[in-house]
């Protein structure tokens, strides 16, 4: 079985979840700028700068949230606050790709984005 951490620095541990994350995060960010620049993307920087923030945000809650019911829910029922921490471990891929896809779905419509 593969070790979820990578590494070890006192007391924070590196995941490769947590990796694939921030990889994800950048590899975004450096795409969709280069689509502004070309004009394929009707977005300023500071709007991709507000929405991969949201993005961000929204995926971390959601996928916490969705771990929390799914995966551990009698836990977090004996102690709902132990669901800030998030650094303990315990995210779910499919609440974070849950929390993306409803605040993309609220930026396009606040932004009025449309196909």
């Amino acid at each position: 079985m593969i070790d979820p951490t990578i590494l070890h620095l006192g007391p924070l541990e590196i995941r490769w979840y947590g990796l694939m994350y921030v990889l994800a995060f950048f590899v975004t960010y450096y795409y969709c700028k280069k689509a502004i620049e070309q004009g394929k993307l009707k977005l300023t920087l500071q709007e991709l700068d507000e929405l991969l923030g949201l993005l961000v945000i929204c995926m971390i809650i959601g996928a916490r949230i969705f771990y929390a019911l799914f995966y551990n829910p009698t836990y977090f029922i004996s102690a709902p606050w132990k669901i800030l921490y998030i650094w303990q471990g315990g995210l779910s891929f499919h609440g974070g790709l849950a929390g993306i896809v409803l605040a993309g779905l609220w930026f396009a419509r606040k932004k009025k984005i449309s196909s």
